[in-house]
């Protein structure tokens, strides 16, 4: 799902646009041939994603699955200007609501904020001192034992 701070809306997240990804480096069983997609949208300050397992949609409540449109009316609750309170607030109203196990073993939930704010030049050069320090250290680790 999809929040826009400038309008302080949730909607479902439709992608602007779409390229087929290649099939490579795919987790443990998941076919070959599933035909995978990268998404691209434009983010302003403050905005969030909320990516989610189906485990959220497919819970159980006294009318059947949440599904998403009931996952969209109750985020929209909330506040979505404090971010660091919606996964909790969500999972709590999810709970709240189905009539199964709250707690599943394969719930994921994450939220990304859009910031605006860009990695510092600082820290961009800093990467290769950083990666070769953590090679000489495996390397000397490795020469020790």
């Amino acid at each position: 799902m999809l929040y826009r701070a400038a309008n302080r809306w949730w909607s479902v997240y439709q992608p602007q646009e779409s390229t087929a990804a290649s099939a490579f480096n795919l987790p443990l069983g998941v076919d070959v041939g599933t035909r995978f997609e990268d998404f691209g949208t434009t983010l302003c300050s403050q905005d969030l994603l909320l990516y989610y397992a189906a485990t959220l949609p497919e819970a159980r409540t006294a009318s059947g699955l949440l599904g998403t449109d009931r996952l969209l009316e109750i985020s929209s609750r909330f506040d979505a200007s404090q971010p660091e309170t919606v996964v909790s607030e969500l999972l709590h109203a999810v709970s709240a609501v189905s009539t199964g196990r709250a707690d599943h073993d394969d719930l994921t939930v994450m939220l990304i904020e859009c910031t605006a704010s860009g990695v510092p030049l600082r820290d961009n050069l800093a990467v290769p001192f950083r990666s070769l320090r953590a090679l000489i250290r495996r390397m000397w680790t490795a020469a020790t034992k």
